[in-house]
């Protein structure tokens, strides 16, 4: 929710991210086709400066397996499924799960990821282009423009009904989510006040109770 608490969530339900993907369950394909993207006066626009045919790129998807190897003992977390004594190369898996691995403190997102693998090695080479302050002219990406009205955001419980209001009118969550803005289930039952264990006087984390700068903000005073 955001360190003060105010942030939100994106949601998307798997049956319409699946059919955006176009993912082929029986083949074990995916058919969602990327377009090729040029930096045109401050943003990326589709181009035709290129023809992407299917032998150009490869579009694999996953989800990420999280691994850690410490002191000869090596654990492994894959969706559900968890192994605390990990006894085969772990070598073998990196390479089975070639961009689809991290380290496994990064467990708590269960990402699911895409990947564009480029074939071709001269539309490879025009992806390397960049242009003044080492931006790319070139990027290969997917619109996302179909799967958008499915795309729901939740705000986190310490928003209340006029900060949402306030939200709701904001130019891009008016234009891209329209109605789908909803209250969190916990929306005023929950308070972590992160804000709160931190102030200007101390720099850092307050742990001086007699801080008076902490009173303030914890509304003590």
């Amino acid at each position: 929710s955001g360190i003060n608490g105010k942030g939100g969530r994106l949601s998307l339900a798997k049956g319409a991210f699946n059919t955006w993907l176009g993912l082929d369950k029986m083949n074990n394909k995916i058919k969602i086709q990327p377009k090729l993207y040029k930096h045109v006066n401050g943003k990326y626009v589709e181009t035709n400066d290129w023809y992407l045919s299917d032998e150009d790129y490869e579009v694999i998807a996953s989800d990420i397996i999280y691994i850690s190897s410490e002191n000869g003992k090596v654990r492994i977390k894959y969706n559900a499924e968890v192994k605390n004594n990990f006894t085969d190369d772990v070598d073998k898996l990196k390479n089975e799960f070639e961009f689809f691995y991290k380290y496994i403190s990064w467990f708590y997102e269960k990402e699911f990821r895409i990947v564009i693998v480029v074939k071709n090695e001269e539309l490879n080479n025009k992806l390397k282009e960049k242009i003044e302050n080492n931006i790319y002219l070139y990027r290969l990406g997917f619109s996302i423009e179909k799967i958008m009205p499915h795309i729901e955001l939740t705000l986190a419980p310490e928003v209340n009904e006029s900060e949402k209001d306030r939200i709701i009118t904001m130019e891009g969550i008016k234009n891209f989510f329209n109605h789908k803005v909803n209250n969190s289930l916990l929306t005023g039952q929950v308070k972590m006040n992160l804000l709160s264990k931190y102030c200007a006087n101390c720099k850092e984390k307050c742990i001086n109770k007699d801080c008076k700068d902490r009173k303030l903000k914890n509304g003590m005073e």
